[in-house]
């Protein structure tokens, strides 16, 4: 079984493919660190007196920020989803099967 030929607009909607992909993994990586920063490191590092109490003014800001990314990475994968159907129209065998 081999792949079908890939046309341009099959390459074109690959790259969008990939380009969503990136900025999904982007924005989750966005939301996991600023999650462990402003929920695990701030108030660490104010409760062993290494940055002072008015540092943990930034802890919303942090998490306002992260939702946002999460949000934008929940987006981006739903448009991933949305393009992974020209993943079918290469790897289908002769029967119309998706290898």
């Amino acid at each position: 079984m081999e792949p079908q030929v890939i046309d341009g607009d099959s390459w074109a909607k690959l790259s969008t493919l990939l380009i969503w992909l990136y900025l999904f993994a982007a924005g989750m990586v966005t939301f996991a660190l600023s999650t462990l920063i402003g929920h695990g490191v701030l108030p660490s590092l104010v409760a062993t007196r290494h940055l002072p109490a008015n540092v943990q003014s930034v802890r919303p800001v942090l998490y306002i920020f992260g939702i946002v990314a999460l949000v934008a990475a929940i987006f981006c994968f739903s448009n991933v989803l949305g393009l992974t159907s020209v993943m079918y129209g290469i790897y289908t065998n002769s029967a119309g099967k998706f290898i």
